[in-house]
């Protein structure tokens, strides 16, 4: 509950939703009532649609019950490969979690597993970057840490503002929150709060107008130049990059 503890996200659905447009796949297994409110939530968003795999047992997947004839008739006709019906049975009761028999899953599991793998190979596709998807803003949060190695809030903030036009810290302290509770991102206590990236992927590919000097031309130019300008020039954060930022990630 810190999403809503801290105060960073006033209502479940926002948090999820700001979570998914982070995710590559959006994974559901529809076997709760709760779970099936989240299924017909994810079918109205566009921006989550393109990344929804369910799993759903045939007992729920049949042509009487709501589900099979609204999001999983849906989910079925715009992309077939994105829903999968296995047989097991799931007893619960409201407000306990579902109670499986484990022998029904054993012989499935792993089915799963390869299905959700493949689906993530064939939905990896690239989209437009659009400043007004949290989830994109965020991923560009991360990729400003993957080249500067470890920034402040204010920092984030200056870069962004130059970026995208005006942004408050409130709204930066969301991403970063976000972005923490999916282990993508850290903070580090080192005279002031510095926040670095754990992502080992690129996840925004920038374009340079025509007449970028050469030097800071391409991404791997300008990681190197703000590292060697930390080196040089601000010895406390570049003790927070020698000490916190994963080896393979200090060059990057």
């Amino acid at each position: 509950m810190e999403w809503f503890k801290d105060g960073h996200f006033v209502e479940l659905q926002t948090f999820e939703k700001h979570a998914s447009e982070i995710s590559s796949v959006v994974f559901l297994v529809a076997e709760s009532p709760g779970s099936f409110v989240e299924l017909g939530a994810f079918t109205s968003e566009e921006t989550i649609i393109p990344k929804l795999f369910v799993v759903v047992s045939n007992d729920n997947d049949n042509g009487e019950s709501y589900l099979a004839l609204g999001p999983i008739k849906f989910l079925r006709e715009s992309d077939e490969t994105k829903v999968r019906s296995y047989r097991w049975r799931a007893d619960f009761n409201t407000g306990n979690p579902p109670q499986v028999n484990a022998n029904d899953l054993e012989g499935i599991w792993s089915q799963i597993v390869d299905d959700l793998i493949e689906y993530e190979r064939t939905c990896n596709s690239e989209v437009k970057f659009n400043p007004n998807i949290p989830g994109h803003v965020s991923l560009l949060i991360l990729e400003l840490l993957n080249i500067f190695g470890a920034l402040y809030k204010n920092e984030l903030k200056q870069f962004l503002s130059i970026i995208l036009g005006e942004i408050e810290l409130k709204e930066i302290k969301k991403h970063l929150f976000l972005m923490e509770q999916m282990g993508l991102v850290s903070s580090v206590k080192h005279g002031g709060t510095y926040y670095i990236s754990r992502s080992s992927q690129t996840h925004i590919y920038f374009n340079y107008l025509p007449d970028t000097p050469r030097e800071i031309a391409d991404r791997a130019s300008l990681t190197m130049l703000s590292r060697g300008w930390y080196e040089k020039n601000d010895q406390n954060r570049f003790d927070v990059m020698r000490r916190y930022v994963p080896v393979d990630k200090r060059n990057a």
